[in-house]
């Protein structure tokens, strides 16, 4: 009877942790695929009712040409709700709004300063602005606008 040579003990040991790599990487990647199933927390309020708006500047940016945009008030229901003004040509404005302005998702509004509902989803809404070029979103839908102003009612 001849003695097993250490190096195939070796490889036996290997082989264990080796049986157990295609099962770890199918528990890595159902891992993965759950996360980004678009489920809500148990613990998350079924929705808010006003949005919370970033804090900016309302300086134009140095060089930044105002316009007028307009489009009509509109949410997809990527990230948790993304407002947007869709506008004639198809594009999706993201619209940082000036002071006191606040978006309300449900059901979607566009609150005056003043508590009044200026505009509801699907109703035209314009604004004096400029194309905001110095920031990211979440929603990442079009050109982020940041306005000066909300013209008419």
């Amino acid at each position: 009877m001849t003695k097993p040579s250490s190096g195939s003990r070796r490889l036996e040991g290997m082989r264990h942790p080796l049986h157990l790599l295609p099962l770890m990487f199918a528990f890595a990647i159902a891992a993965c695929s759950a996360s980004s199933s678009g489920a809500t927390p148990s613990n998350a309020p079924p929705s808010a009712p006003l949005v919370a708006r970033p804090s900016v500047s309302l300086k134009p940016d140095s060089g930044a040409i105002g316009a007028d945009y307009s489009g009509i008030l509109s949410m997809d229901e990527i990230e948790g709700g993304c407002t947007y003004l869709q506008a004639d040509d198809g594009r999706k404005l993201q619209v940082i709004y000036p002071e006191g302005w606040e978006l309300r998702k449900s059901p979607l509004a566009l609150i005056a300063p003043d508590g009044s509902v200026h505009s509801k989803g699907g109703d035209r809404v314009s604004v004096n602005g400029s194309v905001a070029n110095d920031i990211v979103t979440i929603c990442q839908i079009g050109p982020v606008i940041r306005a000066t102003e909300v013209l008419g009612s």
